[in-house]
């Protein structure tokens, strides 16, 4: 008896838990996702870049019949939504179709792991898939700033250009690129495993010398970045205006000479020194115009005029004080030398601006050692000859006691 009712509870109990699987089974699956024409698999990383549309597409079968069901892409990790949802749609057994949703990637995104998720559900199922979202390129332009928007034909101009990136990753290998496509200019920089600052910034500076036939007007300055494949990550432009062509003078007969320090540090003053030599037969009065220092250094030019006489040399400071709150760069400047207002000759300045370490110069720390030792050594011998004066003295007074009797 006993083990008939046994044997209909199992039995009722299988039917339950078979009725409960039953009901509880999905009634659609993913059966594919693709990701801008790439297929994705199961927690596989999906690559992405900054300020573009991703199209996803979903294929999904049926495996019992549905209605209004609905598809949904979503990012996980960022500060705001990021969603695409597609219509309602009824979906067959055996049915197979797709749809395709597209997600915006913000220009703000940081340089880290996000979630991808692919949801399909309807009022009382869903199942969803999850992939890992990366930064396909981490590194992007952040600012862009110019000696002059206005340069006349036949100088320089200065693109000092920020790269942000909010991750501390490094790049193998990239370039910058500052051109002018109507003048086929170009001038590029090279970025090799570069570390970001403290704000996540990097700093690199380019010239470009504007040819004395331009013509005047305006021209798209292009700033372009590019990984190491070669691909383009970002493009920028920005346009400037080429005025009059600067007029030249006294071309051979000025001889000048620029020397910049070694070694230049935050927060510090340096001076370069411009030595002109006249060479014309009569005096000349010269001047020193600087370009393009303003976002990392004040300047000042002494003296602001200088007069020589034939077969003269003199010299002029450009005294530059460099700014605290910065980070270590390369950066590039440029000095225009003149006379009776006109630029006799141009100079490209690159500084590189280190940070000046606490740690004690080695140098320094064996020139401290040897100066104490040489003290120690002086004061030894001022003792010893204090005692031996000492010494001399006692038997001196011993001496002119006289005899003593026990």
């Amino acid at each position: 008896m006993f083990k008939k009712y046994f044997s209909k509870a199992v039995l009722v109990a299988f039917m339950l838990v078979l009725a409960s699987f039953l009901v509880t089974a999905e009634p659609f699956k993913i059966t594919k996702v693709t990701v801008d024409n790439d297929i994705v698999s199961d927690n596989s990383i999906v690559n992405v870049q900054r300020d573009e549309t991703v199209r996803i597409k979903v294929n999904i079968e049926g495996i019992d019949n549905t209605t209004d069901n609905r598809i949904k892409a979503f990012i996980t990790g960022y500060k705001d939504k990021i969603e695409d949802i597609s219509r309602k749609f009824d979906l067959d057994t055996g049915e197979a179709i797709s749809k395709t949703l597209e997600l915006s990637i913000p220009s703000d995104i940081e340089a880290k792991d996000y979630g991808l998720k692919i949801r399909v559900y309807n009022d009382n199922n869903y199942i969803e898939k999850s992939y890992k979202l990366r930064l396909k390129n981490f590194i992007t332009i952040k600012d862009i700033s110019l000696s002059n928007s206005v340069v006349s034909a036949g100088t320089s101009i200065v693109a000092s250009v920020d790269l942000e990136s909010s991750n501390y990753e490094k790049t193998e290998y990239a370039t910058l690129q500052l051109s002018i496509p109507t003048l086929r200019l170009s001038s590029i920089t090279y970025i090799n495993n570069y570390e970001l600052n403290d704000n996540g910034v990097i700093t690199r500076d380019l010239v470009l010398k504007i040819p004395k036939t331009a013509d005047q007007g305006y021209y798209d300055l292009k700033v372009t970045l590019k990984d190491s494949d070669g691909n383009e990550l970002v493009e920028k432009e920005i346009v400037i205006k080429v005025d009059n062509t600067f007029n030249f003078g006294n071309e051979g007969k000025t001889i000048i000479n620029i020397a910049t320090p070694q070694d230049t540090f935050i927060g510090e003053q340096i001076n370069i020194r411009t030595l002109i030599t006249n060479l014309n037969d009569n005096a000349e009065t010269y001047s020193i115009e600087i370009d393009g220092e303003k976002n990392f250094a004040a300047s000042k030019i002494e003296p602001q005029f200088l007069t020589l006489n034939s077969d003269r040399t003199g010299q002029v400071n450009v005294v530059l004080d460099l700014k605290e709150n910065q980070n270590p760069a390369k950066k590039s400047f440029i000095l225009r030398v003149k006379a009776k207002d006109k630029v006799i000759e141009e100079f490209p300045v690159n500084l590189d601006i280190k940070e000046r370490s606490n740690s004690i110069d080695s140098g320094k720390l064996a020139t401290v050692f040897a100066s104490l030792f040489i003290i120690g050594v002086i004061i030894f011998l001022v003792i010893k000859a204090v005692e031996k004066i000492r010494k001399n003295d006692e038997r001196d007074l011993e001496s002119s006691k006289g005899p003593r009797y026990f």
